[in-house]
């Protein structure tokens, strides 16, 4: 059976998108973004064979083409005809909105975009009678920034709205980012056992300083605009702590801290804290079990690098004034060494 990394390089030297992969193997459009992403850790054996079997077709790329969109033609006519346009980026690339410049996040581009398989920067080719959603495209390891002008004005990704997202079912628990939806798996112990005690860690230090805030934790849900629902591990509200006791938050948390895992890294560090930042969120904590450290991000008027932390050290909570230090030096000896 082929490894979802095989299927990934099968996929390419067919020239296909994820919308025609999931057509024509049957797998939802959903299920084969997650799968190649790697969103999904331990994915059906039967959803594995259904995209290996899709990909027996030998209809391959013509030589030597780099564009993102490749153009029309190209693609199996057992899909959509010989005249189908891709319906999404190849590559996994989303659209986002609210774009800004952030350190360390976005490189600026006017019209390219860096391939995460090639070092070489490639020109972007728009598809045709779909408006831009925002200026800022996500890829699989980066994200770039996009000019607006009339070349990029057309590029478009199937955008699902805060409505959609209430009317989804209660079992079903996803992030909506920029009007994509992201399945969230079950965290594992490790990362539950950080989340409980870091919420523990900053309830005392509220309670102790008599500070006005609130802590909460997940699951609960932190609207931070239209097409832009997530759920951080841990958020303290300051500025309006009765968000903490609403339906859901409609008020960005003063701070977040979002516990990494393999499977969320990628949207954690670049879609979320990139939207964190834009929402008006002042500290950002990305928390590392496997490496052991924490990323804090200060996102004030004079911004600074993240400053990283190991679980040895005794840390500050800048929006505290630094009456709150969290001490991972405690929580570490509670957790099974690497």
């Amino acid at each position: 059976m082929m490894t979802i990394d095989d299927i990934k390089k099968r996929k390419k030297e067919l020239g296909l998108t994820d919308r025609q992969l999931a057509e024509k193997s049957g797998v939802s459009l959903a299920t084969v973004t997650n799968v190649l992403s790697k969103a999904t850790e331990n994915p059906r054996i039967s959803t594995l064979l259904a995209l290996e079997k899709a990909l027996a077709d030998d209809c391959r790329q013509p030589e030597g083409e780099t564009s993102l969109f490749p153009p029309t033609g190209q693609y199996c006519t057992n899909l959509e005809g010989e005249n189908s346009r891709a319906q999404e980026p190849s590559g996994g690339y989303l659209y986002g909105s609210n774009a800004q410049k952030h350190s360390g996040s976005l490189q600026e581009s006017d019209t390219f975009v860096k391939s995460s398989e090639a070092s070489a920067k490639r020109s972007v080719r728009p598809r045709d009678n779909a408006p831009l959603h925002g200026n800022v495209i996500y890829g699989q390891n980066e994200i770039t920034e996009v000019e607006k002008s009339p070349e990029h004005n057309n590029l478009k990704e199937e955008f699902h709205t805060f409505e959609e997202y209430l009317a989804l079912p209660d079992e079903r628990r996803v992030e909506l980012i920029d009007g994509h939806f992201y399945d969230m798996a079950s965290p594992n112990g490790i990362h539950q056992q950080i989340t409980f005690m870091l919420w523990r860690a900053f309830f005392e230090c509220i309670e102790t300083h008599k500070m006005p805030c609130k802590v909460q934790g997940a699951p609960f849900d932190v609207r931070l605009d239209d097409y832009t629902v997530v759920q951080p591990d841990v958020m303290v509200f300051c500025g309006d702590p009765s968000q903490a006791f609403a339906v859901r938050a409609t008020t960005p948390p003063d701070l977040v801290i979002e516990i990494l895992s393999k499977s969320t890294a990628f949207k954690d560090r670049h879609l979320k804290l990139f939207k964190y930042r834009n929402a008006g969120v002042r500290e950002v904590w990305l928390v590392s079990p496997d490496d052991r450290t924490v990323e804090i991000y200060l996102f004030t008027e004079s911004e600074k690098e993240p400053i990283t932390y190991s679980f040895d050290d005794k840390i500050p909570v800048h929006i505290s004034e630094d009456k709150c230090v969290i001490d991972f030096a405690e929580i570490n000896k509670r957790l099974p060494p690497l």
